[in-house]
This record gives C-alpha cells, sequence and structure tokens, in this order.
C-alpha cells in the first residue's frame, strides 16, 4: 500500500508538470514532495498561487522500527508581498501516521515564507500545526517545522539542505518524534 501511494503522489506530479518534485534524504529518512499548480488547471485569481500538495514521508530510527507520514492538502502562497522577494502563505493539509502501533490522523493549519535572496539563492520556512481538535483517532496534536536553504544549479533544479521537526501526540501520552535533523536534497521545477 505504501509503495502504491508513494508511485500515485510521484505519477500524478509529473503528469501535470505545472510545479516541483522534490526528494530529500539524511541517515535515517527519506521523503518525497509534490506540488501542483493550480492556477492553470482552475480560473482562480492570479493574485495568489494555488498548490495542490502530497508528500510520503519514511523514517526509521532503530533496525526494524519504521515510521511513515502521508500528507495530501492545498497551500495558497501571494507571489510577492514586497519588492525584496518575500512570499507569504498559508496551507491546510491531511495527515495520516503509520507507527504500527497506533492510529494517528490530522488537519494540520499552516504557515509559509518564502525569502528569495537572489536568482541562485532562496530560503523557505514551513510549520504546521494541528492541535486536538484538528486530530482524529489515537491522535492528541501535530507539530511540523521545516527549514531549506536552495541553491540554485540548472535551469530549473535547486539543492538545498534544510532542518526539519516532525512531532506526534497521541491520546495516551505518547510522543513520537519522526525526525529533528539536518537532510539535503533537490527539487525540479516544471
Amino acid at each position: 500500500m505504501k509503495k502504491i501511494i508513494l508511485s500515485l503522489v510521484v505519477a500524478s506530479t509529473l503528469a501535470m508538470a505545472n510545479n516541483q518534485v522534490e526528494l530529500n534524504i539524511n541517515n535515517d529518512t527519506v521523503e518525497v514532495n509534490g506540488d501542483i499548480y493550480l492556477n492553470d488547471i482552475y480560473e482562480v485569481s492570479n493574485d495568489s498561487n494555488y498548490y495542490f500538495t502530497a508528500s510520503y514521508l519514511s523514517s526509521s530510527q532503530e533496525p526494524g522500527d519504521r515510521q511513515t507520514l502521508v500528507t495530501a492538502g492545498l497551500k495558497i502562497l501571494n507571489p510577492f508581498v514586497n519588492d525584496n522577494g518575500l512570499s507569504l502563505g498559508l496551507g491546510i493539509k491531511g495527515v495520516v501516521a503509520d507507527n504500527s502501533s497506533q492510529t494517528f490522523a490530522a488537519i494540520p493549519l499552516g504557515l509559509f515564507v518564502k525569502y528569495e535572496l537572489n536568482e541562485k539563492i532562496q530560503f523557505n520556512a514551513n510549520m504546521n500545526y494541528a492541535p486536538q481538535t484538528l486530530s482524529f483517532s489515537d491522535a492528541k496534536a501535530y507539530r511540523e517545522f521545516k527549514l531549506t536553504a536552495d541553491y540554485k544549479v540548472l535551469e530549473n533544479g535547486y539543492v538545498f539542505v534544510g532542518s526539519r521537526y516532525i512531532k506526534t501526540s497521541y491520546d495516551k501520552s505518547i510522543d513520537l518524534t519522526y525526525d529533528k535533523s539536518m537532510f539535503f536534497g533537490y527539487k525540479v521545477q516544471f
């Protein structure tokens, strides 16, 4: 089932070929993200950029202990708030976690910040949070923070380094940290 979901995410992103596909890794975690630009598909206001987002994250803290997160959602990003290359956005997504011992589902709200220093270097920050009222099954809360520094190496390709913190909280006072470390990767924009 996990491989099917991952294949669908990657295939749908490549088939639409509208925005970006991202892959990042570290010693314990691999993540695949895809953003599909919706402004070209639907007739929406061009004052903001609308995206369908999907991701698959697999983390293994100890041998034989694999945890996965699957997300899908929508985000809206203003192209530029000012002439300095600063963009702000909001989003919502569904999160399903599988750690083989608890059932977790949440709908976190998200904040996004993008700063383009110049045409080669950009910085991204994402924060997603779901309190108990937006957490279901055995879930109590969801927290995610992600920072990246991107460097353009090709016309539509970036390499990046970043830091991520993802934590799921459960009803029985159990907290699981999926990742809290540095990672590196690349992304291709279409």
